[in-house]
């Protein structure tokens, strides 16, 4: 490469097209093109630095084979090595206003690759005009680059880096690129790459056609990631932020003490032979301390259970437990101990991520947030400037209160976005918030929610297709990230965990691939806290318990043991639970005792089981003659005008099992539930409780995703799913008595208070979805003092069959494979407990 000097000031017409964009006034991009940089002034180019013979400042024409990267150039100079810069340009210029000038530069080079003047016309490009593949830049430039300011990279000449870098040379391991402006017969371009680490080179594979370059974004993110992951290797030994010694709320000083080993030996590892007593003992050594009691004395009416405080003290960041998975039984108060375990991760400095498996648990959680008293809580009051919080600070709060602010403000917050940038919150507001909130301290990483196949599909940065593109992930997730996997370097949370293994079958087949990538994701990530939350760990299958936990532990601890991955809780004290008959339900396997009170058996009549032999003989499956039993008439006709006399008039010979549960359900004067299918007869129990009601004031609350409503005898109005649930929870709606839940949709992080009555309509398909249905009307404070209910409140499950005169039923199948598979389900969940940290005991 050659440069031509001019002795006069002024330069001749820069090359290929370049006075064209600097005397164009016209800024804006074209589709195909845009210009990659707004020119500072209109001089050409001039020496950087001193070069025999010319002083530095001497104006020079670059040509054609200059090696262009932001506002530098790099050529030869009578076949000397030479820095260039664009006239007007001062070494002041370059740094001012910005502490990462090296990145300026890489993002001014990155984009004159993409959307530099040189670059074909669309028409061209469909053509298949390719680039060259990627070369290394010579070494005699490697070495000049050295010298460039604007780019503080560390160049590593060696093929090996060196044992022991200097403290004064700044580490920027990315890759830097230019493009040789040298035309060919054929205009095919050369992409050349600068080697700027020790790490190896990041390998882009070259785009045909050329405008199939990535996206700036990715290349960025690329340049980014291998920048924290250099940063990373070189300061090992320090982590960025102390561990944080307080936990709970109030915040108190974490008894890290509890954790003391007295043998000269190593204190055991999680998976270590020996380390189940060791957490056993810090266990008791917290309790006999006295500060476990202290802890659970709360000036809150809900202050947190023995059980809860558990994980929160297991998982706290000064706690030798990174991975946990945590059983405890349906409706104990899971999302308590998930806030419970935020808190402690408040002050981690890791990103706190939270998965749950519908959007409307999701937004539950955010609402809980809100309720009680948290760190969290505080710092969304003080930053939305929420009137006389502080007045309230150590309360839960009514639900008109929580009403008030959307799930979507407490998202936007605690994400804290446009407070992240680079992965990192920005130091700036981390300063003004500590001047103006002294009495909260700001969290040192966001925290958002999300569901589990968003996180494993386009949240997590996947495509549809499987690929991974860093540049799709959530701001959250950039947090901490490798450059490789956007679950490690984080605080994950899972709600119904059980729901990673598979989702249940009448979700289809369209989430197993997102959820598929969230399980490898998970497995493979590293330097994670990990909390597991489950009451059912073992769903359709003996080993799905030690599924999880081989997820739990990950490629990471994958050669551990068995011991200190698991606490479960399966008590449910009188205290804090309604009372539950047939005892047992719904925890133990079924059996001829427990089933006699159970089971509710409906013969069918002549009608229903003609028409139920009639599909039975057309190969129907065990789904749809579960329906039969409910229903004579297809589910979608029921309510038609042709078919509404038979299922409404003639309801004893077309549905009489559902006529049977409308009159239970009206029959005790008590709030009731009833669990049931769209397919099952939803809609048709719906019109058939409304003809059978007492009077005209009661209502019925239907849950049932966009069909949601609250229905009387003289009308119905359509709501929110939420707002039916919350209107038949409300003490205040005592006309509410009755529940229709769509099992669809309310089979998870769904609470129905004040049940006296549960009717299961339809005989549920699966061990898992009876634990899970009942276990709506069992919720962990239901008997609380100030409700209607009383301590000695009682639940009564019904679970109604259809019987056949002459044949066995679907009904009958189905109960029949519920009681082999609750027995073998049980038994593994017995296995299971055996390695819990602590004793388990059933009620």
């Amino acid at each position: 490469m050659r440069m031509t000097p001019h002795p006069e000031k002024e330069l001749v017409t820069p090359p290929n097209g370049l006075s064209k964009r600097l005397q164009s006034e016209d800024s804006t991009p074209t589709p195909w093109k845009r210009p990659c940089f707004r020119p500072r002034c209109q001089d050409g180019w001039k020496l950087a630095e001193a070069m025999p013979g010319f002083p530095a400042g001497t104006a020079l024409d670059p040509g054609d084979d200059a090696f262009v990267i932001g506002n530098k150039a790099l050529g030869q100079l009578d076949g000397q090595d030479c820095i260039l810069q664009r006239a007007g340009d001062t070494e002041e210029d370059e740094v001012e206003g910005s502490s990462d000038a090296g990145s300026v530069a890489l993002s001014e080079g990155l984009e004159r690759l993409l959307w530099s003047d040189d670059e074909e016309p669309p028409e061209r490009a469909k053509q298949g005009i390719a680039c060259d593949s990627l070369v290394p830049v010579p070494q005699l430039t490697t070495e000049t680059l050295r010298r460039l300011p604007s780019l503080t990279l560390a160049i590593q000449d060696a093929p090996q880096a060196p044992e022991k870098l200097p403290d004064s040379l700044e580490l920027a391991p990315v890759v830097a690129y230019g493009r040789s402006r040298k035309r060919g017969g054929d205009s095919i371009k050369t992409i050349q790459a600068v080697q700027a680490s020790s790490l190896p080179p990041l390998a882009l594979p070259p785009p045909e056609p050329l405008t199939a370059l990535p996206p700036l974004s990715v290349l960025l993110e690329a340049g980014r990631a291998s920048f924290r992951a250099a940063r990373e290797a070189a300061s090992r030994a320090a982590p960025e932020v102390p561990a944080p010694s307080a936990w709970l709320y109030p915040s108190r000083p974490y008894p890290s003490h509890a954790w003391q080993w007295d043998s000269p030996d190593p204190s055991p590892r999680q998976g270590d032979p020996g380390f189940l007593n060791y957490a056993r003992s810090a266990l008791e050594r917290f309790r006999t301390s006295g500060e476990e009691a202290e802890a659970l004395k709360g000036s809150d009416a809900m202050p947190l259970q023995r059980y809860q405080l558990r994980v929160a003290f297991l998982l706290h960041p000064l706690s030798p437990l990174s991975r946990l998975l945590v059983v405890h039984a349906t409706g104990s108060g899971k999302t308590r101990t998930v806030l419970a375990a935020a808190d402690s991760f408040y002050r981690s400095g890791k990103a706190t991520c939270l998965f749950f498996p519908e959007e409307a648990v999701k937004e539950n959680f955010y609402q809980e947030i809100l309720k009680f008293p948290g760190a969290w809580r505080d710092f969304f009051c003080a930053c939305c400037d929420v009137p006389n919080w502080r007045q309230r600070r150590h309360r839960s709060w009514w639900p008109e209160e929580v009403a008030q602010y959307s799930p979507a403000e407490v998202e936007a917050c605690l994400g804290m976005e446009r407070k992240i940038r680079l992965g990192c919150i920005a130091g700036s507001f981390i300063e003004e918030w500590s001047r103006l909130h002294p009495d909260v301290p700001p969290p040192l990483a966001p925290l958002r929610a999300f569901k589990y196949t968003a996180a494993g599909g386009s949240r997590g940065g996947w495509k549809r297709n499987g690929e991974f593109e860093p540049s799709r992930m959530d701001s959250v997730f950039r947090f901490g990230f490798d450059g490789k996997n956007p679950m490690s370097n984080k605080n994950l949370v899972f709600d119904e965990v059980h729901n990673m293994l598979a989702l249940p079958r009448w979700k289809g087949n369209y989430w197993k691939e997102p959820l598929r990538r969230l399980r490898k994701a998970v497995a493979s990530c590293h330097g994670s806290t990990l909390v597991f939350l489950t009451g059912s760990p073992v769903q359709t299958d003996a080993e799905d318990g030690q599924r999880l936990l081989r997820v739990l532990k990950g490629k990471e601890h994958s050669d551990k043991g068995p011991e200190g991955w698991l606490d479960v809780h399966m008590e449910r004290p009188a205290e804090h639970f309604p009372k539950v008959y047939p005892q047992g339900v719904p925890d133990r396997p079924l059996c001829p005792e427990l089933e006699s009170e159970l089971v509710t058996q409906v013969e069918l009549p002549e009608e229903m089981e003609t028409k139920y032999l009639e599909v039975e003989s057309q190969g129907a499956d065990i789904v749809r003659l579960r329906d039969q039993c409910n229903l004579a008439v297809h589910h979608s006709w029921a309510l038609r005008p042709q078919k509404r006399p038979l299922t409404i008039e003639a309801a004893e010979q077309h549905c009489r099992k559902l006529l049977e549960v409308a009159k239970a359900l009206w029959s005790k004067g008590e709030k009731a539930m009833a669990a049931v299918s769209r397919r099952g007869g939803l809609q048709v129990l719906k019109e058939l409780l409304r003809r059978h009601a007492p009077d005209e004031e009661v209502k019925i609350a239907v849950f049932s995703g966009h069909c949601s409503c609250v229905v009387s005898k003289t009308g119905e109005v359509r709501v929110e799913p939420a707002e039916a649930l919350r209107r038949f929870n409300d003490v205040k709606q005592a006309e509410v008595r009755v529940l229709l839940l769509d099992t669809a949709f309310g089979r998870e992080g769904l609470s129905a208070l004040g049940v006296g009555q549960l009717h299961l309509v339809d005989v549920p398909g699966s061990w898992a979805e009876y634990k899970q249905t009942v276990g709506r009307a069992i919720r962990f404070g239901d008997v609380k003092k100030g409700s209607r209910q009383s301590p000695g409140r009682s639940l009564q499950v019904y679970l109604w069959a259809a019987r056949l005169p002459r044949d066995e039923s679907a009904d009958e199948v189905l109960l029949a494979q519920l009681r082999d598979q609750g027995a073998e389900l049980c038994a593994a969940e017995e296995a299971l407990a055996a390695w819990s940290i602590t004793q388990v005991t059933r009620t």
